[in-house]
Formats: C-alpha cells, structure tokens, sequence
C-alpha cells in the first residue's frame, strides 16, 4: 500500500507506510515528538555524574567517611554508574543472628544439666547398691564365721564326752550326762582333753553346760569336777542371735530321746568308784549320738549329728 502525495510540479509521490504512521503516532502522542529530545538531556545528566564520581570518591577519601568495600566506579554502559562493591561491606554488616555461635545456649546448658543429673543418679543408685550387698554380704559372712565357730567348739566337746558322774555344790550325785528341757542348763556333761602344763597336778577333765539366754548360747566350764559351794563357772558366748536350741539323744536300742538320763541311782563306795558314784548306774551309760538343732536369725535351722565315744 502507498499513499499518493502531490508535489509542486502537479505529480503524485508514493511515501512509506511508516512515515504515515508516524505521522499518526505524533498527532496522537504530542509527547511522543519530544522523546529523542528527552532521551538526549537524560544521556548528559548521567555523564555529567559518571565524572562526579572520581571527586565523590576523592572527598569521601579525604575526610575519612569512606568504608572499606565500599566505591563507586564510572563505567562505561549507557546509565555510566556500573555497581558499589559492597561484598565484603554487607559480610561486615551481617546481623548477629547470622554469625557463627560461640557459646552454648540456655537450652543446650539446660540439656547438659539434666543429662548429667540423670547420670549422676544411675552412678549413685549402682554405687549405694554395691555398696549395700557388700556389706550384706559380709555380715552373712561374718555370721557363717560365727556359726561355725560355735559348732565347732560344739563338736569338739562332745567328741570328748566321758563318762565320769560328779557332785554339785550341795553333794548331790550328778550323772556324767544329764540334759532336761525344764533345766536352764540345755546339756550338760563331763568332758576330757583339755591341755594342762607340764608337770602340773591338775585334772584335764572339765564340766562343761550349754544354756539359752536372750538369744545367746552359753557356754559354762568348771575347772573342778566336784564343785565347792563357791564355785563358779567361766561362761562365754559361743552364738547370738539363737531362736531356738533342740538336742535329741540316741540310744541303744536306736530311739531318740529328748532328755538323758532316764533312770540315774547313786551307789555306795566300793572299789572302782569315785565319791561313792558308780560310773556305770545310769541308764545305758552315755548315749550313742547326739543331734544338736539350732535355729539362727538370718541363717535358719543348722543340725549336727555327733558321734560319741564307744557309741
């Protein structure tokens, strides 16, 4: 398409469609005229500021205003202001939520705190637990210590048993053994073996008792076989913590029996006797055995059966 425009001479000229377009746009847009006029003064006022630039830079220098990173440069782009280098400026200014901890937080101190609590608990349980069964431990030992220290001062007597009657402090006949559940006296007996110093005249027979008391075994020895009316016994104390003490006794024709002697006559003195007592009058003599029960707190119930001799 071609628009017919009539020159002076009389003929028609075609002009271009963008020229009537244009033509168009500038009747329409009066501004639209003065863009390249507008565009020309914008271009000079920023070169006029892309030479400022070296003279800011100079005053800012100057009166020490300037921070590190921190320039402006003249480039060479049409605007003429390329960039600020502020890199290393904004790594500066990093707010303090965003730089590298270094400490701990209330929280994590909070969490050390309660995990060292826990752990000092379980540590103090296991200690105070140890600690306890030892000493458990150790007293149940120390009982089992006692128990068979008695058992074998028991054992020892007993094994030594004679048959050898003697006179009490009043004269009366006691039989060479003689137990009873009335009695105070649990068992109580004559027995041989105990050492004596060379060359001296003394007896190695001695009486020897058992008694309950409190929960305590007693043990009583006389050193004299024929008591005085003053004398007296050395007792000891062979258990503690005893409930009960139960001894049977066998006999020849294989019965246990709770006390001993059943029968016990007193003779006059003849030849082969010693204070008018005949060793042989009570009944059966000595027993076969003996089975000693004890009850002890902590321990239970320990039974012995004791032989004794010619039984």
């Amino acid at each position: 398409m071609r628009i017919q425009v009539a020159s002076a001479t009389g003929k028609s000229l075609a002009k271009p469609r963008w020229e009537s377009t244009l033509s168009k746009l500038r009747e329409c847009f009066p501004l639209f005229v003065h863009f390249p006029a507008r565009l020309h003064q914008l271009d000079r006022v920023l070169q006029g500021a892309n030479s400022a630039l070296p003279r800011l830079n100079h005053a800012l220098s100057v009166r020490g205003k300037a921070s590190p990173g921190l320039s402006c440069r003249a480039g060479s782009g049409p605007i003429g202001i390329e960039r600020f280098e502020t890199q290393d400026y904004m790594k500066k200014r990093q707010p303090e939520v965003c730089r590298k901890p270094t400490g701990m937080t209330l929280i994590e101190l909070l969490i050390a705190l309660a995990v060292f609590a826990v752990i000092s608990t379980i540590t103090y349980g296991a200690i105070r637990t140890a600690t306890e069964t030892q000493q458990r431990i150790q007293a149940r030992s120390m009982r089992f210590g006692a128990l068979q220290k008695a058992m074998a001062v028991i054992d020892r007597d007993v094994s030594q048993i004679v048959n050898r009657p003697i006179r009490d402090e009043y004269g009366e006949p006691l039989p060479a053994l003689q137990a009873s559940k009335d009695d105070f006296h649990l068992m109580e007996f004559t027995r041989t073996g105990w050492q004596t110093l060379v060359g001296a005249n003394r007896t190695p027979l001695r009486r020897i008792a058992y008694a309950l008391d409190d929960g305590r075994l007693l043990r009583l020895v006389w050193s004299v076989l024929d008591r005085a009316e003053d004398s007296s016994p050395r007792l000891s104390v062979l258990l503690t913590g005893v409930d009960t003490v139960d001894i049977r006794y066998l006999d020849a024709d294989d019965q246990w029996l709770s006390a001993w002697p059943l029968q016990w006559t007193e003779t006059k003195a003849g030849p082969g006797t010693s204070h008018g007592i005949s060793p042989g009058t009570s009944s059966g003599g000595l027993p076969r055995a003996v089975e000693i029960g004890v009850d002890v707190a902590g321990i239970g119930r320990i039974t012995r059966l004791l032989a004794l001799p010619g039984g």
